[in-house]
């Protein structure tokens, strides 16, 4: 069970909505913040979903409230914790993920490739 410091209920163009801020407090810098944070976001989402029996989700703002002895040195950016990749898992992130949808195949095609590429593995 998620605890969410703020909802707000509000309209976006006209149709109802909700925005909820999620407040972190961290006392010491942390490299991994970023992907804690959106854990916590998808739980939170998760959470609006089965208490509000809709497909569509909210939009989740964090902030994270530092009060560490020393500057917080750690980027707030999920995507740099990818590293050399980062670009890459941009990309991922912001473009629908790949479907193959086979259920458009006839069987007999699906059974002849299936044929093809065990042949192939075998050779």
């Amino acid at each position: 069970m998620q605890i969410t410091d703020l909802l707000f209920k509000t309209d976006f163009n006209g149709k109802p909505g909700y925005l909820y801020l999620l407040v972190e407090h961290q006392s010491q810098p942390e490299k991994l913040m970023p992907f804690r944070i959106l854990k916590y976001m998808i739980a939170i989402m998760e959470d609006h979903l089965g208490q509000n029996n809709t497909a569509i989700l909210p939009v989740v703002y964090p902030m994270i409230m530092y009060s560490g002895g020393k500057p917080y040195n750690y980027s707030t950016n999920l995507l740099d914790l990818f590293e050399e990749q980062k670009e890459l898992a941009l990309e991922v992130f912001l473009h629908g993920y790949q479907l193959v949808d086979i259920s458009q195949i006839p069987d007999e095609e699906l059974k002849k490739k299936r044929k093809k590429l065990c042949l192939t593995q075998n050779n």
